[in-house]
């Protein structure tokens, strides 16, 4: 399997039990992990750039000159890596969804089967051969270890409700796209998830069942057909379009963002732009993140336009935290704290305090506070610490979500700890005041090692500490 390598098959299938179906603890969630700077499809914060506060100014780029291959173009990044090679995510160990859950994909485009087995979850042969205009494949096929890997983070938050954040991984299954958008039709009529899956069901939507018409001219048709052959996290997708020259592949991307209707080929030329390093990528990103209406499309862009620490979609995401989306406020959360612009400041410490007793609301609100904390001056930063340290007095207090009790058809072997959700907050404010740069949480911060971390917090502290005098 390309993705979930800890997925051997042969063995797991020996060591399924009728109860024995868990998943690893993540190490993390998408938005304050996964996302880290540098290491994922998202870029990052002002660690990968060459700028405080916002400016449009790419990650160094690799030597070399335009014109040459993608690993020596200065105007494009390394693609993006499929998930599960990420920092922070964890393959389940032993599942057996068909015994155990019963979890079945329901969508009359594709073809179950066993993800016990190898091969792929859905549909018949896909095309790889990008250089002939060929769309009777499509759609393509979703391979199997990508609709695990989806499943995984719906099974994820039903075993460990206070070790992750319902929201982030939500909006996380919206921005995978469609792989999301089936694994959701195999989870939503799991009581404990079915506002998670409804979310990512509306959100996402059916694939479009006609491929795009064929465009004008030979370098167009192969960008068409390597965008529409894969889903975005698979290894090789965009293979082609990132073996070529800049200025061969971006005018076709470019216009493909801006004036194309279809969802499937836009939302993977949305992906794939955060791969270039050139400032060109960026007004139409930002207006396409602006006026769409498509939240798949919406979430891709915001993530490039983060990369690219954009300051002039500060105002719209003030806009998106106080707004109705519930769940896209995290997101929009960890957007301004990796931005880093003054601007957010007000925002982000008014919604922690109206916040403050609702632990999926803070769980992005600390470290947002924290990344904006550490760029803040004289009153900026103070405001930042005064709602940090007035957290603390509430966070105590915050309970568990209501825990899936194990009975019936599993029983988790790795229970949340007691009180797990609080815990974890107030290690996050701990860090979150380091990184503002309080003394004492610096000094407590500095003694830590990672077996005193709990596990969603370990990459917001070893970012952290890192930092620290």
């Amino acid at each position: 399997m390309r993705y979930l390598g800890l997925l051997a098959i042969p063995a797991l299938i020996a060591a399924v039990t009728p109860f024995d179906l868990d998943c690893e603890l993540p190490t993390g969630t998408p938005f304050d992990s996964i996302k880290i700077p540098k290491e994922t499809p998202t870029g990052g914060g002002a660690s990968d750039t060459s700028t405080q506060g916002g400016q449009n100014k790419p990650p160094p780029p690799p030597d070399g000159k335009p014109g040459e291959t993608r690993a020596e173009d200065p105007k494009k990044a390394p693609p993006p890596k499929p998930p599960s090679g990420l920092p922070g995510v964890s393959a389940p160990s032993t599942i057996d969804y068909q015994q155990h859950l019963g979890w079945k994909p329901k969508d009359d485009m594709v073809d179950y089967q066993d993800p016990m087995k190898g091969g792929v979850a859905t549909g018949p042969y896909r095309n790889d051969n990008v250089e002939k205009w060929d769309v009777t494949t499509y759609p393509p096929s979703v391979p199997n270890d990508l609709y695990v890997y989806a499943v995984t983070r719906f099974l994820m938050v039903m075993l460990h409700p206070a070790m992750l954040s319902e929201r982030e991984q939500t909006q996380y299954l919206i921005e995978i796209g469609y792989p999301g958008h089936y694994a959701a039709t195999a989870t939503k009529d799991e009581a404990r998830l079915k506002r998670m899956a409804q979310a990512v069901l509306t959100s996402v939507g059916p694939m479009q069942k006609q491929p795009p018409a064929k465009p004008a001219g030979e370098v167009a048709q192969k960008v068409y057909m390597d965008l529409i052959s894969r889903y975005c996290y698979e290894a090789d997708f965009g293979k082609w379009i990132l073996a070529q020259p800049s200025e061969v592949t971006l005018p076709v991307l470019l216009e493909v963002v801006k004036n194309h209707k279809h969802p499937f080929l836009v939302r993977n030329a949305v992906f794939i732009l955060r791969c270039y390093n050139t400032p060109e990528v960026v007004p139409p990103l930002r207006d396409l993140l602006m006026k769409t209406t498509d939240k798949c499309i919406r979430n891709r862009a915001l993530a490039a336009l983060v990369r690219w620490q954009d300051a002039e979609i500060v105002d719209w995401l003030c806009k998106q935290v106080g707004g109705a989306d519930q769940s896209f406020q995290s997101y929009a959360l960890w957007a301004l704290g990796r931005i880093g612009h003054a601007g957010g400041i007000d925002m982000a410490c008014a919604y922690a305090r109206k916040n403050a007793g609702d632990g999926e609301s803070l769980w992005a609100a600390i470290p947002a506070l924290g990344w904006l904390g550490e760029k803040a001056l004289g009153d900026k930063k103070k405001k930042i610490e005064e709602t940090l340290l007035a957290l603390e007095k509430v966070v105590p207090g915050i309970k568990d979500p209501p825990a899936w009790d194990g009975t019936g058809i599993m029983a988790t072997r790795a229970p949340d700890p007691p009180n797990a959700l609080s815990k974890i907050l107030m290690q996050r404010i701990t860090i979150a005041l380091a990184l503002v740069g309080r003394a004492g949480s610096i000094e407590s911060v500095k003694k830590w090692v990672d077996s005193d971390v709990m596990q969603p917090n370990k990459d917001f502290f070893r970012e952290v500490s890192q930092k620290l005098p």
